[in-house]
């Protein structure tokens, strides 16, 4: 099995992306950087798959923002990472 752990930024909010290979495909899974939470999880079986969940856990991770950050904490993230 391979796996690949990173953080990534989106909308200026520091994530998880983890991704690891598996006999029935690659498991895609986003967390906050606590990583006590799943923000997104599939297991894409093939490439076909691909350009929904892309799509997918970008809306996913649009709903988490709004819904566990405040409305301080989007200017703030906006703004310091404004480029």
């Amino acid at each position: 099995m391979q796996t690949h752990k990173s953080n990534f930024l989106y909308k200026g909010f520091k994530l998880n992306k983890n991704i690891e290979l598996t006999d029935k495909g690659v498991t895609f899974m986003l967390t906050p950087l606590s990583e006590n939470e799943i923000i997104y999880q599939e297991i894409i079986e093939s490439e076909h798959e691909l350009e929904f969940v892309v799509n997918e856990s970008l809306r996913y991770l649009d709903d988490w923002i709004a819904t566990n950050t405040t409305e301080h904490e989007r200017v703030f993230a906006k703004l310091t990472h404004w480029k």
